[in-house]
């Protein structure tokens, strides 16, 4: 999305509108020149944003591929919460899709859980729709609570891939799962028993992003490494079978590795 980018026909800008409302301050001719016009028919402008809806519908955003948008959290500060997304993306002639999150607050620490939604959309999809998902996990083992900052830790992301799992095995069952709250405790009260889980996530591969560098840390292997690492060990703990793989920049992804 850079000026040098430019060239051909226009490019859309897809995003809620929290998000473009806020690329439109940047594209004010003072941060940066005026590039972005909502207008369809504003061939003036090379960018046009493109609204996505949270409202659980799938939308053509490219030839053969939509998106659902669902809403999540990413921390809070004196003024409120902080919204982030997951965005459900589909090959439509395929029948396949993956799960692709921005920022992430733990449900178990945020005032009112939403990524426990998303899970229940995903539940039925997995693996043999849904065999991918990326997910930031910024902060290595050890980090606490408070210094979280709206995002995931080890222990966190795989207490988030455990209620995934239990979403699982509820559909999986026929039992009923679209009505429950999940309370917003440190530790998240497991309805099912660890056993029940076991291999639960079979065929999914999980891509780990997002990893902030830690100075103070390992300096012989990069953090991503460090956190992906651990991930693993506790998903080789609780025994739930999927698959944990750290992003790396400029990493080729192919099509082959997200749909199965």
């Amino acid at each position: 999305m850079s000026a040098g980018s430019l060239r051909g026909p226009r490019k859309r800008i897809y995003a809620t509108k929290e998000t473009l409302d806020d690329l439109e301050n940047v594209f004010s001719d003072r941060i940066w020149p005026n590039l972005a016009s909502w207008n369809e028919d504003d061939e003036d402008y090379k960018l046009l944003y493109s609204q996505l809806y949270m409202d659980n519908k799938y939308r053509d955003i490219y030839p053969d591929i939509s998106v659902r948008t669902m809403p999540i959290n990413h921390g809070r500060n004196e003024r409120g919460h902080y919204s982030s997304a997951a965005f459900f993306i589909r090959h439509n002639l395929r029948n396949c899709e993956f799960l692709f999150f921005g920022d992430v607050e733990p449900d178990t620490v945020a005032t009112e859980p939403r990524t426990i939604n998303v899970w229940r959309a995903a539940a039925p999809k997995i693996p043999h729709e849904l065999s991918t998902i990326f997910i930031e996990c910024s902060w290595p083992s050890g980090r606490s609570d408070d210094m979280l900052y709206g995002h995931l830790s080890p222990v966190h992301l795989v207490d988030e891939l455990v209620a995934l799992a239990m979403e699982v095995v509820k559909f999986r069952k026929g039992e009923e799962a679209a009505v429950r709250t999940r309370p917003a405790k440190k530790k998240r009260k497991n309805s099912l028993p660890d056993e029940e889980l076991v291999c639960a996530l079979d065929g999914l591969r999980i891509f780990v992003t997002h990893c902030k560098d830690d100075l103070s840390g390992d300096p012989t292997q990069p953090m991503r490494n460090i956190i992906a690492s651990q991930i693993r060990d506790l998903v080789k703990e609780k025994k739930l079978g999927a698959e944990i793989l750290a992003v790396e920049q400029g990493m080729y992804i192919g099509k082959d590795m997200i749909f199965r």
